[in-house]
This record gives C-alpha cells, structure tokens and sequence, in this order.
C-alpha cells in the first residue's frame, strides 16, 4: 500500500504562489499577428486572382499573378513593420526643439515681412 501521508509536490500545499509564465508574450502576440497578417495577404491576393481568372475565362494565369503580389504586398508589410520604431521610444523631437539652421521666425515675423515690403 501506498504511503499517503507524504505530500505531493503538486498538492498545492505550499506557502509560495506559484509564477507561471503568460501563455503569449507580448513579442510571441505581436509575431503571432504579423503572421496571421501576412497570411491573410496572400490569400487574398489568390483569391483575387481566382476571381479574375474566373471573371475573363482564363486558366490559372491570375492566380499566379495575384499570389506573387500577395507576397510583394506580405514582404513589404514585414519591411513595414521592422523599420518601425520600438513601442517605447519617439524618434520625434520635442515641440521647441529647432533643428539646425533653422531660422526662428517667432510671433512678429509677419509684421516684420510688412514693414519690408513698405517702400
């Protein structure tokens, strides 16, 4: 028989909670997005293609074309999204910011172009 005094490493007995990792993380969520995004393209590129081979009567001439465009439209989609900057950082200046060589034309600049136009 079976010594059942003894506690099982799973009976949840301990004191600690127990971590456990979420199922996605935000970076498994995001490329599970992409993927299913780049998916979508392609299939709809086919099944534009589909329709129009349908539409005109030919034999699976636009399917090829609209697949090879479902990929162009896929591939530049990732290129989209993988010169994108991170979530966290703005690659924006702030609102004062000047960059250089600019000319600050501040609030009387347009009075100041009338009194130069005045003879």
């Amino acid at each position: 028989m079976k010594d059942e005094s003894r506690s099982h490493p799973t009976s949840g007995t301990s004191s600690q909670p127990r971590k456990t990792k979420p199922f996605f993380s935000t970076v498994d969520a995001s490329l599970l997005g992409l993927g299913t995004q780049m998916m979508s393209e392609v299939i709809a590129g086919v099944l534009l293609g589909y329709g129009i081979d349908y539409i005109l009567g030919t034999r699976n001439r636009w399917i090829v074309v609209g697949s090879i465009a479902g990929v162009v439209v896929a591939m530049a989609t990732v290129l989209r999204m993988a010169m994108r900057p991170p979530a966290g950082k703005s690659t924006s200046k702030s609102p004062g910011a000047k960059s250089p060589g600019a000319k600050s034309l501040g609030p009387d600049a347009d009075a100041d172009a009338d009194k130069r136009d005045q003879p």
